[in-house]
């Protein structure tokens, strides 16, 4: 694991930036709404693999438990959004705690 983030590749004939691939060793990029055109992906191995909504919530520091709460109601579209507008939870909470 490494503390930078590491594209490894492009998957966009234009190479728009939402299509980059990634390195698992690295660290994440900024999830944004807009991701739902095209979530973030990973390669492991010699394979390639979009990021699903439960992990872009994860990676923003929301439980499993409201996020099957949400995806009852929500489409994938919306759940991606929904984490892309969201601030980290551990980040506000060490915000507020040093404050």
């Amino acid at each position: 694991m490494t503390n930078r983030i590491m594209t490894i590749g492009n998957t966009s004939p234009t190479g728009y930036g939402s299509h980059d691939v990634y390195d698992i060793r690295g660290i994440s990029s900024a999830l944004m709404a807009r991701d739902f055109k095209g979530a973030k992906q990973v390669k492991i191995g010699n394979d390639l693999r979009k990021l699903v909504p439960l992990e872009y919530w994860r990676l923003m520091g929301m439980t499993d438990e409201d996020f099957h709460k949400a995806d009852k109601v929500c489409s994938n579209t919306q759940l991606y959004q929904q984490a892309g507008n969201a601030i980290v939870v551990n980040v506000l909470e060490s915000l507020f705690e040093n404050m």
